[in-house]
């Protein structure tokens, strides 16, 4: 089996910004993961959703985008997983007066261990992704915990994340941090 063969997992991520920008910076980090190889771009869009709430899908190369010369190079980025009704599905989302970058990718880091998991008889029975949201909360509430930490726990394959107290000898063994 070749890397060809074996996909890495595909994400989805809608990233919203007020006003009418998608920040210059992102599109380059984006660029720069796609040329570093560490993610292949299946789809993207921007999509504006109008103060009245009606959605505009931009065309990537509207010199109107603040980013737009990092994004024209994305122009034609369709692979056909991102259709109509998930641009509908994140407008409803969408703030009024906002515009948010669409982007659906594959992991092609990954690729490695899954293509040796699979040439020796294993196969990928669960995949989960833990929301950025969720990390940056769990990390504010372990900040502001007292007496102990907070840990990430998954509550099951498909029940998302949960905050579990621990004491500091649990977390280390050596009853200090």
């Amino acid at each position: 089996m070749t890397d060809l063969d074996v996909p890495g997992p595909i994400d989805f991520v809608l990233i919203e910004f007020p006003g009418d920008a998608v920040g210059n910076e992102l599109a380059k980090e984006v660029g720069d993961l796609i040329d570093r190889g560490t993610v292949r771009l299946y789809d993207i869009a921007v999509v504006r959703k109008g103060a009245d709430g009606s959605p505009t899908v931009v065309d990537l190369t509207d010199p109107s985008l603040a980013a737009a010369e990092e994004l024209q190079r994305f122009a034609g980025a369709q692979s056909g997983l991102l259709g109509d009704q998930d641009i509908a599905d994140a407008v409803a989302i969408m703030d009024a007066g906002s515009v948010a970058l669409m982007l659906v990718y594959e992991n092609t880091w990954a690729i490695p261990f899954i293509k040796a998991a699979l040439d020796q008889g294993g196969q990928v029975i669960a995949t989960e992704r833990i929301g950025v949201q969720d990390i940056i909360d769990a990390r504010i509430q372990r900040r502001s915990f007292l007496g102990g930490t907070l840990a990430v726990a998954a509550t099951g394959f498909f029940g998302g994340a949960a905050l579990v107290p621990t004491d500091a000898t649990a977390s280390n063994g050596r009853g200090s941090r």
